[in-house]
C-alpha cells in the first residue's frame, strides 16, 4: 500500500467518481418534500451523473496508465501523455456538443494572443535554452514574448475574425497544448504525471462548475412534471455531487504523488550515472598514469 500510494488513491478517487453516479445529485429541501416532483435526482437520471461517470473511467484507465515504473520511461512516456490526452479530447467531443463563437478582432483575442506568446516563448526557451545562450536570456524570451503576440494580435486575429467552433474542439485545443507543455519540460520521462495532474484539476473544475447546471437540471425536471418546481435557491447539490469532487481531489493527490515518486527516482538514476562516469574516469585516470 505505502509502495503504491500514488496508484492506489489515484485509482480509488477515480473509482469515487464512478461509483457517485448512483447518490443524489440535487435534490430539494425538505419542506418541499411533497409540493413538487421530483423532489431529488440521482446521478444517473441526469447528464452530469453520466459525465462524472465518463470523466471517472478516463481518470482510472489515466492513473492504471502512469502507475507503472516502466511508464516513466523515455520511450514510453511520450506515447502514454498523448493517450492521456487523447482521452480527454475524446470526452469534450463526445459530451461538449454547443459551440462557441470567439471574437479574435477584440479584446478575448489579445487575451488569447497573450496567453499563446506565453506559451510559445515558454516552448521555445525550453527547447533551444541548451543549444543556444540567447534563449537563456530573459530580456530575449521577452522580447520574443512581445514579437510574437504582437503578430498575433495585430496581424493574424484581425484576418480570422469571429470563429465558432464546438465546445469540444475547444477542449481538445486546450489537452493537446497541455500535453506539448508537459512533454517539452524536461526530464521528459515525467510527461506522463505532468498531464495527470492537469486532467485531474481540469476533472475537478469541471465538476465542481457544474453545480449551477446540476441545479436547474432539479429545476426544468420539476417545471416539466407537474408545471411547478421549488425556488432556485432552495434546490441544493448532495452528496454525489461531493464525493465526484472529494474523487477528483484524490486523483489529484495521487498524479501528484506518483510524479514526485518517479521524480526523485530519476534523480537518484542521474546521480548514480554521474558518480560513475567520475568513478571509470577517475580509474583511466589512475591507469593511464600507472602505465606512463
Amino acid at each position: 500500500m505505502r509502495k503504491n500510494f500514488g496508484a492506489t488513491i489515484g485509482a480509488f478517487g477515480a473509482i469515487l467518481m464512478i461509483v457517485s453516479i448512483v447518490f443524489e445529485y440535487a435534490r430539494a429541501v425538505p419542506s418541499y418534500r411533497f409540493i413538487v416532483e421530483p423532489w431529488s435526482m440521482r446521478g444517473f437520471e441526469m447528464v452530469h451523473g453520466w459525465v462524472a461517470l465518463a470523466i471517472g473511467v478516463g481518470l482510472l484507465v489515466a492513473t492504471l496508465l502512469a502507475a507503472p515504473e516502466s511508464a516513466a520511461s523515455p520511450s514510453r512516456a511520450p506515447w502514454i501523455t498523448v493517450a492521456i490526452a487523447a482521452i480527454g479530447a475524446v470526452l469534450g467531443l463526445a459530451f461538449i456538443r454547443e459551440s462557441y463563437s470567439v471574437d479574435f478582432d477584440g479584446g478575448a483575442g489579445l487575451v488569447i494572443a497573450l496567453i499563446l506568446g506565453i506559451g510559445i516563448t515558454a516552448v521555445t526557451s525550453a527547447l533551444l535554452k541548451d543549444r543556444s545562450r540567447l534563449m537563456s536570456s530573459q530580456l530575449v524570451s521577452f522580447g520574443m514574448f512581445l514579437v510574437i503576440g504582437a503578430i498575433l494580435a495585430f496581424l493574424i486575429f484581425p484576418v480570422l475574425g469571429e470563429v465558432t467552433i464546438t465546445g469540444g474542439l475547444w477542449i481538445t485545443i486546450l489537452v493537446a497544448l497541455i500535453a506539448a507543455v508537459s512533454l517539452i519540460v524536461r526530464p521528459v520521462a515525467l510527461g506522463p504525471y505532468r498531464m495527470l495532474i492537469n486532467s485531474s484539476v481540469l476533472a475537478a473544475m469541471a465538476h465542481i462548475l457544474s453545480a449551477g447546471a446540476i441545479r436547474s437540471t432539479l429545476f426544468g425536471e420539476q417545471l416539466e412534471t407537474l408545471g411547478v418546481s421549488g425556488q432556485y435557491k432552495d434546490l441544493q447539490v448532495t452528496s454525489g455531487w461531493m464525493l465526484g469532487v472529494a474523487g477528483a481531489v484524490l486523483v489529484f493527490v495521487g498524479a501528484v504523488s506518483l510524479w514526485a515518486k518517479r521524480r526523485d527516482q530519476i534523480k537518484t538514476r542521474e546521480r548514480a550515472e554521474k558518480q560513475r562516469e567520475a568513478a571509470q574516469k577517475s580509474a583511466a585516470e589512475i591507469s593511464a598514469a600507472q602505465a606512463s
